[in-house]
């Protein structure tokens, strides 16, 4: 049986196919692998990429989306007036033969230039920009509670039970109370009046009735004390004498070389 052969119509003639790497960019113009070019990734080597693009009169580029590699040549070629497509790698996969660099651009460029390629949804540049300053947001938020819980922790280790006494320590009764702490000063008691409570913070933030905040929570354990002392050793030098109203109070069965 006489083989036959299949011709497709070309849609885009002065196509291009890039295929995108961590440290390098293979650039097919045509189906020639001859004039494959590799480019770095640097700004002056994606000049040098446009130059010869235009060298060959590319209008229209399509590329794989790999990781976030492909995102400042994808801006670039779009700002030097290319028609750029993003496609999936799920379109580009069936290359025949042992899959290389070179292989992979040809593979581009060809379905590319037979229309067998569909772009990628992209968002625009304010939505791009908004979700950036949104995913940022989010990360700071994780970043803060992660925070948050390893300062509850290390009161916890030092029995100072704000968990118990406030609903929250990053809130305004619980910031006031541990800047008193790293500034060693001593509140003012019963109940904390002043900074240490005010009428906004009641009963919203703190899990008792005004006045009645536990004296028992901000009382520390020697052990950990100068653990938490070194923890915060910004607030004063490491070597220096603590005098402050949060000195710890010496007792009978204290653990020697703990406080000296």
């Amino acid at each position: 049986m006489q083989e036959q052969e299949l011709l497709m119509k070309i849609v885009h003639p002065n196509a291009a196919g890039i295929d995108i790497g961590s440290k390098s960019h293979w650039v097919a113009v045509d189906q020639n692998p001859a004039h494959v070019q590799e480019f770095g990734v640097y700004t002056r080597d994606h000049q040098r990429l446009i130059d010869y693009l235009n060298l060959h009169h590319i209008t229209t580029i399509a590329m794989e989306s790999t990781g976030s590699y492909w995102q400042t040549l994808f801006h670039a070629l779009q700002k030097a007036g290319f028609e750029v497509i993003l496609v999936q790698g799920g379109q580009t996969k069936n290359v025949h033969g042992k899959k290389t660099d070179v292989i992979d651009c040809l593979w581009i460029q060809k379905l590319h230039t037979l229309g067998l390629l569909s772009s990628s949804f992209l968002l625009s540049d304010y939505l791009q920009t908004l979700r950036t300053y949104y995913a940022h947001r989010d990360h700071l938020v994780a970043q803060m509670a992660m925070y948050i819980s390893k300062m509850q922790k290390a009161l916890r280790l030092m029995n100072i039970r704000l968990d118990i006494a406030i609903r929250d320590i990053a809130g305004k009764t619980g910031r006031a109370i541990l800047e008193a702490i790293l500034r060693h000063q001593r509140p003012r008691l019963p109940g904390f009046a002043g900074p240490f409570q005010s009428q906004k913070d009641t009963p919203g933030n703190c899990c008792r009735p005004s006045g009645k905040l536990a004296r028992g929570s901000l009382i520390r354990t020697e052990v950990l004390s100068r653990l938490f002392r070194r923890l915060q050793k910004g607030s004063r030098p490491l070597g220096s004498r603590n005098t402050g109203p949060f000195a710890t109070v010496s007792s009978p069965g204290r653990t020697p070389g703990i406080e000296k």
